[in-house]
């Protein structure tokens, strides 16, 4: 029921154009309807990030993805063997998607996406019906925080709400790995939680 009641919560904040700060699979999490560019443009102040790189999308499933973004070939290989998890992918974004311009450069034709491997955030998306930024929660150039406190006293000044479960204790992870792709091949951008190799193993294996 705890669960449910915090749901709601984040549903209806998201909803009213809030920025909301949530505990992920790897990182704690700033985040906002992806669709809502007023609340996309709150959170890059917040987060004092350059409006010239690009901020990651969670979706809840692959069909999701399918809607907003063509993956296709290695992409979708990749998808199918490490989401829901911790891999963003760089994906090309389809004309007609819902997705707010000022997640990234409006001259840009991809976005980074990842569908994370937690239950409650994949409930929450799929309860809003909409993608949800999600970005590390910390002031850009910063390091990464890891625990409540830290949120509390960094974000103290900025209108958030940060999401505490009774007797959970969180404990952050490596960041996402981030791909792109050349030629139907990937390139990883940034070195996470999933390894160059643990890739490389798996595209050798389907060769």
């Amino acid at each position: 029921m705890q669960l449910e009641r915090n749901i709601d919560k984040i549903v209806e904040a998201v909803n009213s154009g809030c920025v909301v700060c949530l505990p992920t699979d790897t990182l704690f999490a700033l985040s906002c309807d992806a669709t809502n560019p007023v609340a996309v443009e709150n959170l890059y102040n917040i987060k004092k990030r350059d409006r010239e790189k690009k901020l990651p999308i969670f979706f809840s499933d692959l069909e999701y993805v399918q809607e907003h973004c063509y993956i296709y070939g290695a992409a979708l290989d990749l998808a199918n063997k490490f989401w829901p998890g911790k891999l963003t992918m760089i994906l090309p974004l389809k004309e007609d998607s819902n997705i707010a311009r000022n997640v990234f450069d409006i001259e840009a034709t991809s976005v980074a996406v990842r569908i994370p491997g937690d239950e409650m955030i994949l409930q929450i998306i799929k309860t809003l019906n909409r993608p949800i930024i999600g970005t590390s929660a910390n002031i850009s150039g910063t390091n990464n925080i890891g625990s409540y406190e830290e949120l509390e006293a960094q974000f103290r000044n900025d209108n958030i709400l940060i999401l505490k479960q009774p007797n959970y204790e969180f404990k952050p992870g490596l960041q996402s790995t981030i791909v792109t792709f050349k030629d139907n091949k990937p390139i990883i951008l940034r070195e996470g939680a999933i390894s160059q190799r643990e890739i490389s193993q798996h595209q050798s294996s389907d060769l």
